[in-house]
């Protein structure tokens, strides 16, 4: 497919930034980045009633945790409930593709998960200090500041995801960078 790993980083950071500082909104994202795979690897061997089914089932699943969680945690609980709901979809489609192609090498599959982890943590900090030490440097509220820092931030964290990247040798990285 077109989805790499790596573009998980980008896109929570894309999130963070149009939507700064929203605290459990943000943890929604991860749910988001891994709910994309499964789906067009059932529609590439031709199966795609598993995720259209996996997917209405997670409608049942969805409304039921945010019903339960808004009752709990207030509006945090829609994030958390369709957080959840995202992961728990994409942990069954992937549990399904697996035994639909007998094996799908999850050894290789987590460690790359795990170096994308680390790289997208790493961009996070570079990110929010990048943010922090402009704050400072290029101070100010109008649009054309505010741009500045935005456009500063994401050239920094871009650079450091690359590093990071480039360092954790994520073989993603390497195709991405090789094309």
């Amino acid at each position: 497919g077109d989805f790499m790993p790596t573009a998980g980083g980008t896109n929570a950071l894309s999130h963070a930034w149009v939507r700064p500082r929203r605290g459990p909104f943000d943890k929604a994202m991860l749910g988001m980045v891994t709910d994309f795979s499964p789906p067009r690897s059932f529609y590439a061997l031709g199966r795609s009633r598993i995720p259209v089914l996996v997917s209405a089932s997670s409608v049942v699943v969805n409304i039921a945790l945010n019903v339960t969680l808004v009752r709990i945690l207030g509006y945090k609980g829609l994030a958390l409930g369709t957080s959840m709901t995202a992961i728990v979809n994409a942990m069954v489609q992937m549990w399904l593709l697996r035994r639909e192609i007998h094996g799908i090498d999850g050894g290789r599959i987590a460690a790359s998960f795990a170096r994308v982890a680390v790289a997208s943590a790493v961009m996070g900090v570079a990110a929010w200090a990048c943010d922090a030490g402009l704050l400072v440097v290029v101070p100010g509220t109008s649009l054309p500041m505010q741009m500045i820092r935005l456009l500063i931030t994401i050239g920094v964290s871009l650079l450091t995801l690359t590093a990071a990247a480039h360092v954790l040798r994520i073989p993603e990285y390497g195709e991405a960078r090789d094309m």
